[in-house]
């Protein structure tokens, strides 16, 4: 299976391509069936859903949708979309405001489908779109609101399987 991927284009307008994995597609009527359900979804552009590979490919205005409205899109057909869990300390919260602080600039990542972090832990809970984000990515957010990360091995183990995987 193909790890998603989105592909930004600096046109006019602003439209992305998100090549992802799909699960739960039995046979090529699910393909024509969720790539009906994409081409309704608002914003939008192009979709195709292709059974053999377990894949879709959609072009979308990213003023009117993001990865995780596709999934949104993708589970209301009856389907899902891989995802990938990433677990990693942050450091340098005094309050539980700076763990909502960092909660809330984690979820504004294109791709993250929800983030939850523990003040008392020090700990931060990511679930994204599988291949939409690296631990690189949610390490330069997190530092750029100012605090830092340490990602465990296990993190970049499982990231590098899946994309073995599907290589």
């Amino acid at each position: 299976m193909t790890q998603a991927k989105v592909i930004m284009n600096s046109a006019a307008i602003s439209s992305d391509t998100l090549r992802t994995s799909i699960t739960g597609m039995t046979c090529g009527a699910c393909a024509v069936r969720l790539e009906k359900a994409l081409l309704r979804a608002p914003g939008v552009e192009s979709a195709s859903v292709n059974f053999a590979t377990e894949q879709a490919d959609v072009t979308f205005n990213s003023a009117s949708t993001n990865a995780v409205g596709i999934a949104e899109t993708v589970a209301k057909a009856g389907f899902g979309v891989h995802e990938t869990n990433f677990s990693f300390d942050v450091g340098g919260m005094t309050c539980s405001a700076c763990a909502m602080r960092v909660e809330k600039v984690l979820k504004k990542v294109p791709g993250v489908l929800d983030a939850a972090v523990n003040f008392a832990l020090e700990r931060a809970e990511v679930r994204a779109v599988a291949g939409t984000i690296t631990p690189h990515l949610l390490e330069n957010t997190v530092s750029k609101a100012g605090y830092s990360t340490h990602f465990r091995a296990d993190n970049v183990d499982e990231e590098e399987a899946y994309r073995e995987q599907d290589a």
